[in-house]
């Protein structure tokens, strides 16, 4: 495959069709997509540009994910579809609520750029057969089937389901350009820059219940939510059907989700808040801990070591400790939990200290996380500190998420941002400014110019392309990637942040 790559390379050059753009390899399985890329040739994959997957097997989202970011490679889930149904006694909605789980464990897990179906018609009713073949007529679509509609060429018509319904929960109301966001709870959640608009994508495949969204970590929220959703069947059911509106309050909204359904929040007047302050360098040696469980390997030490694959494997009254190595003025706490453990992080307190000894509450998570990184920045005691503590309650979870015997301190990471105390940041930007010319006459250069900057080229290559997102990307998770400051700093705060890279993606709708 490797040299196949390289060949199509070249004759692609020959044909000046450099903006053609390479990508693979379209495996069927996730876990041999990770393979098929890995076995390519360090030159094979340079010339890839992106990776495509289909998920109809393998399980493996999160590695794929962290390969495509780590090689600099945009990520696409490139196709799927089934058979597959959801619920019980579900009815017409069973079709629908697989696809809806199915598009949220994609995009959640892969976190890919573009999710596509195989296709939207697949079943076909025609008296002569379609294409040859003979014809059984219109399908049971209470049961599973790949497609979202149904051609009848006799009449020359398509009969819609639940499922194409299903499709515009999510099709319909996040559009490109938008920016997912990490979320929990059979929920997909999605941003618009441009319009300060929050989209949130819940599905039921259950009975009725309780929701409440936290939105606290917004600079701003709108007073009301829209609500729409699609249940039932295609004859007296909902279908992107306007059920009212919910009012917010201070941290979020609650909701109701009716059983069996699928259902679209929207909220506008969103606004995502910039945080000042450079994370932190935490030497390992200044981590300490509870012990692990077992006095395993996974000790507190793995929360600071910039990967989200390890962990802190802490058990009752567990806590995880460091020493920053000065005094701070924090902005900014992120953390991920234990793959596979969410459930074990609400409760969970981080807390400050000048001395090691006195602690102040600085958050307490009280919903469950999704896997991944959460950039905390509504804290409390956040002057003046030189100690960082993540702790879990003592006894047993009084909750009905967490049913353990006793509260764990599972937890994969932690990262830090804030700026020494006795040069906290000002109103004035960090980034260096740009001279302005003064009414003197200057003296002309005699060297060649430099190339124009381009808006958004934070790797500094002369264009703007996916390689900037996931450079930017790259950057702000802490991982080695090289962006310019001038370039990357988009919102010329000062900083180089999240709210840069959804401005960047900005560009790109």
């Amino acid at each position: 495959e490797s040299k196949m790559l390289m060949e199509m390379k070249r004759a692609m050059d020959a044909k000046n069709m450099g903006g053609t753009m390479i990508v693979a390899s379209d495996e069927t399985s996730i876990d041999t997509q990770i393979d098929a890329f890995k076995a390519l040739s360090g030159d094979a994959k340079k010339v890839v540009q992106r990776i495509d997957t289909h998920t109809y097997g393998g399980s493996k989202r999160s590695e794929l994910k962290n390969l495509a970011l780590q090689s600099g490679k945009n990520l696409w889930m490139s196709e799927v579809d089934g058979n597959g149904t959801s619920g019980t006694n579900a009815g017409e909605m069973a079709p629908a609520l697989w696809l809806a789980n199915r598009m949220r464990d994609d995009c959640n897990g892969l976190e890919c750029s573009a999710w596509i179906l195989w296709q939207a018609i697949d079943k076909h009713i025609s008296k002569d057969g379609y294409n040859g073949k003979k014809d059984s007529g219109m399908i049971d679509i209470s049961k599973g089937f790949w497609g979202l509609s149904v051609c009848d060429h006799d009449k020359k018509d398509v009969i819609l389901t639940q499922k194409y319904y299903a499709f515009g929960q999510y099709s319909r109301y996040i559009r490109p350009g938008f920016t997912m966001l990490k979320t929990s709870d059979k929920t997909v959640a999605a941003y618009d820059p441009k319009g300060n608009q929050l989209v949130i994508v819940a599905t039921n495949d259950g009975g009725q219940r309780d929701l409440e969204f936290d939105l606290s970590e917004f600079g701003s929220v709108g007073d009301s939510v829209k609500v729409i959703r699609t249940s039932g069947t295609m004859s007296n059911g909902e279908h992107w059907k306007e059920v009212g509106t919910i009012t917010t309050g201070d941290n979020g909204f609650k909701a109701t989700l009716a059983p069996l359904s699928i259902t679209t929040y929207i909220v506008d007047g969103v606004k995502a808040e910039a945080f000042a302050g450079n994370k932190i360098d935490i030497d390992a040696s200044k981590v300490t801990g509870s012990n692990p469980w077992k006095d395993s390997a996974d000790t507190a030490q793995k929360v600071f070591d910039g990967n989200t694959s390890t962990y802190f494997d802490g058990v009752g009254n567990g806590w995880v400790q460091a020493d920053l190595g000065g005094v701070y003025n924090i902005s900014a706490i992120a953390y991920s939990p234990r793959s596979g453990y969410e459930y074990r992080c609400p409760g969970g307190q981080f807390f400050s200290s000048a001395d090691g000894v006195n602690w102040k509450e600085m958050y307490k998570i009280t919903s469950v996380p999704s896997f991944g990184m959460h950039t905390l920045t509504k804290l409390q005691n956040t002057e003046g500190v030189r100690y960082i503590k993540y702790q879990v309650p003592e006894g047993k979870p009084d909750s009905s998420i967490n049913k353990d015997s006793v509260y764990c301190c599972n937890i994969a990471e932690i990262a830090v941002y804030g700026d020494p105390a006795q040069s906290a940041p000002t109103a004035e930007p960090t980034v260096e400014p740009t001279v302005e010319p003064t009414t003197e006459p200057t003296v002309e250069p005699t060297a060649e110019p430099s190339p124009e900057k381009v808006k958004g080229d934070v790797n500094n290559d002369g264009a703007l392309n996916t390689t900037d997102l996931v450079a930017l990307s790259s950057f702000i998770l802490g991982k080695d990637a090289a962006v310019t400051a001038e370039n990357a700093d988009l919102n010329s705060d000062g900083k180089i942040n999240i709210i840069d890279f959804i401005t960047l993606r900005s560009l790109f709708a």
